[in-house]
């Protein structure tokens, strides 16, 4: 690190940690920067209370700094993963009642982190040089669909989950964003629960999928009757329908589906299918993806981040950097939810680290 970006890093801690003092500060009274709120009476539990908050402040102000520092976290995850340290601490210090401002205040400290991170941490040289490199341990790996059509064969299908994924069930209120009735895409679906889940709340699924084994125990799991006609506008393909839940699944492949086939979508979720494609093709991939979403489109994406030296994948490495890259042009990129998804499965894989991030796309309006 040279002089001047030595002089950065220290000038940006600098308004960071600024930033979470002055937060602090109730309208009404002055607040020590490790003080949330001040009891009348000295009790011995008002006591114990505040020496637990004051040890919050310093881990959130050590927070604030050591993310800033850590080159190898994405700059855009760093707010994120403060405030649910923060959230964390503050259930735990029951401090629902006390603290100023309730919700509104996270609300504001939240948006205070995610400007001061993104307005004073550019991406780096340094940086963009070990997204490359960390890119180009997969850039060369294919997967054939004929391989993913054996998995489902063989039942090596790990990547399903039999219950509603917890990012799509925490984060569904933003991609509805009110609406009622929302058309959901579902790329590589699978046999996913989501789909039957948000069918149950009213909204209508349209899935592509390879495996015409995945699709028929879709159906056949969530006990619904289907019938099955064939695509004209796809060769080979056809579409598996329940027409009581609105739901239609598409078994071809994904690059021959278009909104010419079944028009434009309201919402998307995409929970294995970005990391599961071949990582030459994601340029492709967005191309696609871009050309399904409706004006009002809220796309959420589920992305991993680990060390590609360590496993070769499927699922891929993508980088929040890349993200930008894909789909920043046109659209609004937010994130939402960055969870440690560690467990012994990506032990097995040979990982260390695994973390999960949920982001919402959306069009940018013009």
């Amino acid at each position: 690190m040279n002089a001047s970006s030595g002089s950065s890093q220290t000038r940006n801690k600098t308004r960071l940690i600024f930033i979470f003092k002055t937060s602090f500060h109730s309208p009404r009274q002055s607040i020590p920067s490790r003080t949330f709120y001040t009891e009348r009476q000295p009790t011995e539990s008002s006591t114990k209370r505040l020496a637990l908050q004051a040890k919050l402040g310093v881990s959130i102000q050590a927070s604030l700094a050591a993310f800033i520092d850590r080159s190898a976290c994405p700059v855009s995850c760093a707010a994120e993963q403060i405030l649910a340290v923060f959230i964390q601490e503050r259930h735990a210090l029951s401090l629902r009642e006390n603290m100023c401002g309730s919700n509104v205040f996270l609300r504001v400290l939240w948006l205070f982190l995610c400007r001061a991170i993104a307005s004073c941490s550019p991406l780096t040289a340094d940086r963009q040089a070990n997204i490359t490199s960390m890119l180009g341990q997969q850039a060369d790996r294919v997967m054939a669909l004929g391989e993913w059509e054996e998995r489902w064969q063989q039942n090596k299908i790990g990547f399903h989950q039999p219950e509603v994924h917890k990012m799509l069930k925490n984060n569904i209120d933003k991609v509805l964003n009110g609406r009622t009735g929302v058309r959901f895409f579902f790329p590589l679906c699978g046999k996913a629960v989501d789909m039957k889940w948000l069918a149950d709340m009213g909204h209508s699924v349209v899935g592509v999928e390879i495996s015409e084994k995945a699709i028929r125990q879709f159906f056949e799991e969530n006990n619904m009757t289907y019938t099955e006609e064939p695509v004209p506008a796809i060769p080979g393909a056809k579409v598996y329908k329940n027409s009581e839940k609105n739901i239609s699944l598409y078994q071809c492949d994904l690059y021959a589906f278009s909104s010419s086939i079944d028009g434009q979508f309201g919402a998307i979720w995409d929970r294995g299918s970005l990391v599961a494609i071949n990582p030459a093709d994601r340029e492709k991939y967005a191309a696609l993806i871009i050309s399904l979403m409706a004006k009002d489109c809220r796309y959420l994406l589920e992305t991993l981040l680990y060390n590609p030296d360590l496993y070769e994948g499927p699922p891929f490495f993508v980088p929040d950097e890349q993200l930008h890259s894909l789909f920043g042009s046109s659209c609004d990129i937010e994130l939402l939810q960055s969870v440690d998804a560690m467990t012994d499965l990506q032990r097995q894989w040979g990982l260390d680290k695994f973390t999960q991030n949920a982001h919402l796309i959306t069009p940018k309006s013009s």
